[in-house]
C-alpha cells in the first residue's frame, strides 16, 4: 500500500520504534560526558601529582687519611729486667740442683756458677732464668737455663764452651732481660761484678747483645738491637752517677 509519494515506499516505523530512537541517543551522550569527566579527572591528577627527582650521586671516594706523626719512642724498659745472684735467694739450691742432677762438682773443676742476672719470668714469677759458667780461664762451659723455685725443676735452653784465643779471654754470659720470649743475652768477659757506674747493657752492647727465644732455643743466639730508648735511659744513669 503506497501513500502517494515518488521515490517508492519507505519502511514502515512503528510508534514504538520511535519512542525508543531518542532514549538512546540520550543514554550515549551521556556515557561519553561520563567518560569524558573520567578521563579529565585522570589528566588533572597526573599533573597535580608532585614530581619527585633523583640526584644522581657523585661516585664516593675514600679520602685518603693523613698519617697521624708517630710519638717519640717512650723510655723503654724490658718487661723483666735483671738481678744480681746475690739477691736471689733461692741460689744456693739452684746450683746444688743443677750441679747434683748432672753428676758435676767442685773438686772436678765443672761446677756452674750462677753468673748475673737472674731474671723472673712475668706470668710466673716462680720460673726463673739465669746463666751459669764454670769460670774456667782455658775453656769456660756456660749455659743458660730455667729453673722453678718451688718444684726445683730445671731445663737447659743452650750451652756452649768459649775457647780463649791470643787476642780474647774466656768468655761468659749474662741475662739481662726478658722480652716476650726471648731472653736477652750480654756476653762478657770473666768477671765476677759490674763497676759501680757501669751499665750491663751498655757493656753487653759494647761486646754484642743477643736474643734467645725460648720457643725455639735450638735456632742460638740471634742479634740483638738495644733499643735507643733504652740506651738513653742507660746513658743517662752512668751520667748521673759518675756526676755524684
Amino acid at each position: 500500500m503506497s501513500d502517494g509519494r515518488p521515490g517508492g515506499s519507505e519502511p514502515i516505523i512503528t510508534s514504538g520504534e520511535r519512542k525508543k530512537r531518542p532514549v538512546d541517543f540520550i543514554t550515549i551522550a551521556a556515557v561519553l560526558v561520563v567518560v569524558a569527566v573520567i578521563v579529565g579527572n585522570v589528566v588533572k591528577q597526573q599533573q597535580a601529582a608532585p614530581t619527585t627527582q633523583v640526584e644522581e650521586q657523585a661516585p664516593q671516594t675514600e679520602t685518603p687519611s693523613t698519617p697521624t706523626p708517630e710519638s717519640e719512642e717512650p723510655p723503654a724498659t724490658i718487661p723483666s729486667s735483671f738481678i744480681q745472684p746475690d739477691a736471689f735467694e733461692h741460689r744456693a739450691k739452684a746450683e746444688e740442683i743443677i750441679n747434683s742432677t748432672q753428676g758435676k762438682t767442685v773438686a772436678a773443676g765443672t761446677w756452674e756458677q750462677i753468673v748475673y742476672g737472674v731474671v723472673a719470668d712475668e706470668a710466673d714469677p716462680e720460673r726463673v732464668y739465669f746463666a751459669t759458667s764454670q769460670n774456667n780461664p782455658a775453656g769456660n762451659f756456660v749455659g743458660i737455663y730455667q729453673y722453678n723455685t718451688r718444684t726445683y725443676q730445671w731445663q737447659r735452653f743452650y750451652k756452649n764452651a768459649y775457647i780463649p784465643s791470643s787476642d780474647e779471654s774466656a768468655k761468659r754470659l749474662h741475662i739481662l732481660g726478658k722480652d716476650g720470649r726471648n731472653l736477652i743475652v750480654a756476653f762478657d768477659t770473666m768477671r765476677d761484678i759490674l763497676e759501680p757506674c757501669e751499665s750491663a747493657w751498655l757493656e753487653g752492647e759494647t761486646l754484642g747483645l743477643k736474643s734467645l727465644n725460648l720457643d725455639t732455643p735450638l735456632d742460638g743466639l740471634k742479634d740483638y738491637a738495644l733499643p735507643s730508648a733504652l740506651r738513653e735511659q742507660e746513658e743517662a744513669k752512668v751520667a748521673e752517677c759518675l756526676a755524684q
